[in-house]
């Protein structure tokens, strides 16, 4: 049976709270391993430092003439970009930008709120550079910011609730070209707040998350968008739909265990051309056989099988009769 999986736009602040989180969380550890509790005492865990606003202060952070590598980085003027919040909505109408200083000082602005900040390098998660701001302003705790490198943004969490991306360019228009020549075609010199929109969000959604092109007009619509806005903004961009669907595929593939025809038709159920999901799948080095028997062990966690229906459901699943013996055989073992 094929599993059919639904596309949700990932925002690039599911990737900073994952950050955040485990930053806590290694904080958490140093600390209980650094301390020692008596039998009958109750040992302290600590909360975010937003809660804990009323008692933080600033850290003393001796300024230095060389910054290294990783400090040097984010230092300069940045300017925002989008506004992200919990419930899922998104503002582009804001104002605002940071500043980060060689002295480990610094500036961030949203809308009329200016906070000045002292900060810290704290390492590396994966590929991304993690930050720890303390704002000299009351209520506002300390909080988090990450440079993503892949993304060329700058993520800021203000509030548990707000999460604020900068970029060096803040919004650029996408694919300018293309929407000029569409405006000179017609009679009309500015888009209208529908297209613009529907503009900013296609472009906000198709840098942090791969789409069909048919994907892509769905999740604008979904959103609000009318089919006719949705469908303007996905065709004035510049985006190559082959190359979308080999990072999709590779999401995918990330995420559970595929025969190769299985993967092409999962493409092909997230909008997807035949050829496009073709050349999206071929073009990843993939071991079918370990995939295979990935897959064997994942339906043996949910039910029991003989080796012949284990074999038998994997031919189904769209793995040839050498793969699925290969998974069942070591699955099996």
């Amino acid at each position: 049976m094929k599993e059919k999986i639904y596309s949700e736009p990932k925002a690039v602040v599911k990737k900073f709270r994952f950050l955040v989180l485990l930053i806590l969380a290694i904080s958490a550890l140093i600390l209980c391993t650094g301390c020692e509790t008596s039998h009958d005492e109750t040992p302290i865990i600590a909360e975010t430092s937003v809660q804990n606003s009323e008692t933080t202060s600033s850290p003393i952070i001796e300024p230095v003439n060389t910054l290294n590598a990783a400090e040097s980085i984010i230092l300069g003027d940045w300017k925002l970009y989008a506004i992200t919040y919990d419930i899922g909505e998104d503002r582009w109408d804001a104002t605002g930008y940071v500043i980060i200083n060689d002295d480990y000082t610094g500036t961030y602005c949203i809308d009329n709120t200016v906070v000045n900040i002292k900060w810290k390098y704290d390492g590396r998660i994966d590929q991304d550079y993690v930050f720890t701001a303390y704002p000299d302003a009351k209520p506002i705790g300390s909080f988090t910011i990450a440079y993503m490198p892949d993304d060329g943004f700058l993520v800021l969490g203000p509030d548990d609730n707000t999460y604020a991306i900068y970029s060096r360019e803040g919004y650029v228009e996408p694919n300018t070209h293309v929407m000029e020549s569409a405006t000179e075609s017609s009679q009309e010199t500015q888009l209208s707040a529908g297209q613009r929109n529907a503009l900013r969000q296609a472009q906000s959604y198709i840098t942090v998350m791969a789409f069909s092109r048919s994907g892509l007009i769905d999740q604008l619509e979904y959103s609000g968008y009318s089919s006719e806005d949705a469908t303007f903004a996905v065709d004035s961009l510049n985006v190559n739909w082959k190359e979308q669907a080999i990072l999709k595929a590779k999401d995918y593939i990330d995420t559970m265990a595929f025969s190769r025809m299985g993967l092409i038709d999962q493409l092909e159920y997230s909008g997807f051309t035949t050829e496009e999901a073709t050349y999206g799948v071929d073009s990843l080095t993939i071991d079918w056989k370990e995939q295979a028997y990935k897959k064997a062990l994942s339906y043996l966690d949910t039910m029991a099988f003989s080796y012949s229906s284990l074999v038998d459901q994997l031919e189904y699943s769209g793995f040839t009769s050498e793969e699925a013996k290969y998974g069942a055989t070591k699955a099996y073992n």
